[in-house]
């Protein structure tokens, strides 16, 4: 399974190099496997010029074809950088745990790479933060 991040770097003619490398002489190898890591980073570096090009000028024809490979990153983003963008920067919000969502999108993400003892206990975490959310909305309602 790989991250978003790893599916910006390892597009699909990159999965076809790596398993062209064991195929190598051993004194190539280590020369493609540097070619192969290069390739990786021009490709987050790439990625997130058109992402900070696509944000702050909106959507255009061909930064929207490129972005929609990587829907949850590009949401993330417009979403940090929206916040940023309110009086206060939105920050004190964050801290104060004033939106679960977020934090619940996050533990739903990183869930998914654990392994099950971690699962669990993200497992807890969720229902905790549900009956907290449970409490206040029954605490709002009783004033």
């Amino acid at each position: 399974m790989q991250t978003k991040l790893d599916q910006i770097a390892n597009q699909h003619h990159m999965q076809l190099l790596k398993a062209l490398l064991p195929h190598l002489p051993m004194n190539r190898q280590r020369s493609f496997s540097i070619l192969i890591k290069t390739i990786e980073i021009r490709n987050v570096v790439d990625y997130y010029n058109h992402a900070a090009d696509f944000i702050h000028r909106g959507t255009d024809a061909d930064n929207e074809s490129n972005m929609q490979a990587n829907e949850g990153f590009q949401e993330c983003a417009i979403q940090e950088t929206t916040t940023e963008n309110t009086p206060g920067g939105g920050s004190e919000e964050a801290a104060e745990g004033e939106n679960p969502s977020a934090l619940l999108d996050i533990l739903a993400d990183i869930r998914q790479y654990c392994d099950e003892e971690d699962r669990e206990m993200i497992d807890q975490v969720l229902q905790m933060i549900s009956m907290i959310e449970l409490y206040k909305v029954c605490a709002e309602s009783g004033s």
